[in-house]
């Protein structure tokens, strides 16, 4: 005769069964880590323009992103009435708050010099 017997089939099964439970949490934390890494890097790419855009400015009063002229980032997926940036100390920081996709992660007082990353799912002060 050929072919399998139930018991090994079963073996195979539950081999399987057992992979699947080790490497979803693995691969789940992996997509939350990318998703906090793309909203630190929309942060950096906002704060570039923004300080592009005013490079002379000497003073920046805390400005909601809603009313800038973003064009590099799609703010769909970020709440741009509770974002905003600012300048302190002739250095620019964003407070980025998610939504949609990005939705409780935030990106709390990021500054474009620095590769500190506070991002996660913070509340920001």
């Amino acid at each position: 005769m050929k072919g399998f017997t139930l018991v090994e089939l079963l073996a195979v099964v539950l081999i399987l069964s057992i992979i699947t439970a080790l490497s979803v949490p693995i691969v789940g934390k992996v997509v939350e880590e990318k998703r906090f890494d793309t909203v630190f890097l929309d942060a950096k790419t906002i704060l570039r323009e923004v300080e592009y855009n005013y490079i002379d400015s000497v003073e920046f009063p805390i400005t909601k992103l809603n009313t800038l002229n973003i064009s590099s980032v799609s703010l769909s997926d970020y709440d741009s009435e509770q974002s905003y940036v600012y300048m302190d100390n002739s250095e620019f920081y964003i407070v980025l708050i998610g939504k949609n996709k990005f939705d409780g992660i935030n990106a709390c007082n990021i500054k474009q010099s620095s590769n500190d990353s506070n991002v996660g799912r913070i509340v920001c002060e």
